[in-house]
């Protein structure tokens, strides 16, 4: 976010989370590669949350003064902008950033309290997927409808251990009512079960995750 709108900082150890505090005082001695990293650790958070900031800009139309006051205005959105800007601090995935920013312009757009439900909803979603779980819901999403789904197979076939690491992806889809088996798992261990996109899996991929959203 912009340099004028982020808190001050007083050091580089405040920066820090209370879990990397702790990890700090267990180190009899911090050189100067700790201090590199963080500094690192401090720009990379800049950049996360620039990113959120330019996908809400673009979403929105507003600049981030007007979702601040908006926050400060309705303590629920407020709620949601914070716990955006700390799962912000915990994704690697570049995706997932510009998701959440899309999620805060939605939010911003309705202030209808069952608008809110839903972007909540979503929100949890988003919050529970990372890289590999948006690459299989794009896969879904691209190559699979609500009734016609895509091999357990061709999914695996997305990683280096196969069902081993797809399986727990796929669980969690459905967990959040994003996906699921097109039909019964069977006695046969050798059978292709199908997996379809959900009609929220599909909502959230267009309005959040689709590569070109707007």
């Amino acid at each position: 976010m912009s340099e004028d709108v982020l808190p001050k900082e007083s050091g580089r150890l405040e920066r820090l989370s209370p879990e990397v505090k702790l990890a700090v005082s267990l180190i009899p001695f911090l050189g100067p590669a700790f201090t590199k990293y963080i500094d690192d650790v401090v720009e990379r958070r800049r950049k996360k949350l620039r990113t959120i900031e330019k996908e809400f800009t673009q979403a929105s139309g507003e600049d981030i003064a007007a979702l601040f006051e908006r926050s400060t205005a309705d303590p629920r959105f407020g709620d949601l902008l914070t716990q955006t800007i700390d799962e912000a601090q915990r994704t690697a995935s570049e995706r997932k950033l510009r998701a959440l920013g899309r999620l805060l312009a939605l939010g911003f757009d309705d202030d209808e309290p069952e608008h809110l439900d839903e972007i909540e909803l979503m929100f949890l979603a988003v919050a529970d997927l990372e890289s590999a779980h948006i690459r299989v819901l794009d896969l879904l999403v691209r190559r699979g409808t609500r009734h016609g789904g895509v091999g357990d197979y061709q999914i695996a076939s997305l990683f280096p251990n196969g069902t081993t690491v797809a399986y727990p992806i796929l669980k969690t889809l459905e967990r959040h009512g994003m996906a699921g088996p097109q039909s019964p798992p069977s006695a046969d261990p050798d059978q292709v079960i199908k997996w379809v996109p959900w009609d929220f899996g599909i909502y959230v991929h267009q309005k959040l995750l689709a590569e070109g959203t707007s």
